[in-house]
């Protein structure tokens, strides 16, 4: 994931792994049969820890919201809110998952060879129901409006995720104004942008905004989970 992190997709090869943890081209490919099946093992591992960082956000959102005694429309316009910035909060909290997600997206040949898909698959699926689940219960709630009728919940995900994560990449030029370039700044201004643009009122964008902020100040939005990562098959 470091070398992802610094290089992108292209930077990691057997070889480059090998050297930097200093053992033969050959012990690597004991444990990942091609560079497909390991990075089929990154990103299940990247997608687990994303995963269970936001369960355990959102349960203590869920938490929040109980003893608030909120209501249907409150709780999904915090639970919607609360999926975007998330995101946002990833960049900084797992800066190798994400950047090794985004690297998968902006790779334009395929990384993960089809055999390989069902390691990624449950874990990616998941995550994308939280999301889709959220959208659909803030369209049901009258929190955003449904969109065209060609559109999904899953669409709204999709979207949500490749927008948020194409701004955050402005963190590489905060060196050169780090006020202009300021990721955090510029993804969240993307994110109300999309909610607004989806049919979210001032009124109930100003309630998330202060759910959001509550639950900032009793912890990270993106907690930092335990390694997930565990003996990796050989693909074969």
């Amino acid at each position: 994931m470091d070398l992802v992190l610094r290089d992108g997709i292209p930077g990691l090869t057997m070889q480059r792994l090998a050297d930097d943890v200093g053992c033969s081209v050959g012990t690597v490919y004991s444990y990942f049969a091609s560079k497909g099946v390991l990075v089929a093992e990154l990103q299940r591992t990247a997608v687990e820890r994303i995963v269970v960082s936001l369960q355990q956000v959102r349960d203590r959102s869920a938490a929040a919201l109980d003893e608030r005694r909120a209501g249907a429309a409150e709780r999904a316009t915090a639970d919607l809110a609360l999926f975007g910035e998330f995101v946002i909060a990833c960049w900084d909290a797992f800066p190798q998952e994400s950047h090794l997600l985004f690297s998968i997206l902006a790779e334009q040949g395929v990384v993960v060879p089809q055999s390989e898909l069902g390691r990624v698959l449950g874990p990616t699926l998941a995550l994308l129901a939280i999301g889709s689940q959220g959208v659909q219960a803030a369209i049901d709630e009258g929190v955003i409006g449904p969109g065209p009728a060609s559109a999904s919940a899953m669409d709204r995900v999709v979207v949500t995720a490749s927008a948020l994560l194409g701004v955050l990449l402005t963190s590489h030029l905060s060196h050169l104004d780090p006020h202009a370039f300021d990721h955090r700044r510029l993804a969240r201004t993307a994110w109300h942008d999309l909610l607004r643009g989806w049919g979210m009122d001032a009124r109930s964008l100003r309630y998330a905004e202060g759910h959001l902020l509550t639950l900032a100040a009793a912890g990270p939005l993106a907690p930092p989970v335990a390694d997930l990562l565990t003996t990796a098959p050989s693909g074969g």
